[in-house]
């Protein structure tokens, strides 16, 4: 796992350190309830996610639903890993019982 360098560092020069991060205000964001898709191919992760959400015709009666693809994501084998951790610590510290509040 690569450390992690204070944001008022020079940019690194060695691979063994992430650069500072910088997140811009124009990358977009999307909400997904959906793995539309999931593959492996060339040391790539390619991941699709998607939304289902009501289709809304005028001219059909009845519930109908479409899904839709809102993102699609390619990582390196690492990056996957690393998110798979994440979400296990993450998953982890949701289902932890916390003691309840005394009056």
């Amino acid at each position: 796992m690569r450390k992690k360098r204070p944001a008022d560092r020079e940019p690194c020069s060695s691979p063994d350190e992430l650069p500072p991060l910088s997140d811009p205000n124009h990358v977009a964001e999307c909400y997904a309830n959906h793995t539309a898709g999931l593959s492996f191919r060339d040391g790539v992760v390619h991941l699709t996610l998607s939304v289902v959400r009501p289709l809304h015709l005028t001219t059909v009666t009845g519930p109908h639903l479409e899904n839709v693809v809102v993102a699609r994501v390619a990582l390196s084998e690492p990056a996957m890993q690393a998110i798979v951790q994440a979400f296990a610590q993450l998953c982890a510290a949701i289902q932890t019982p916390r003691p309840e509040k005394m009056n």
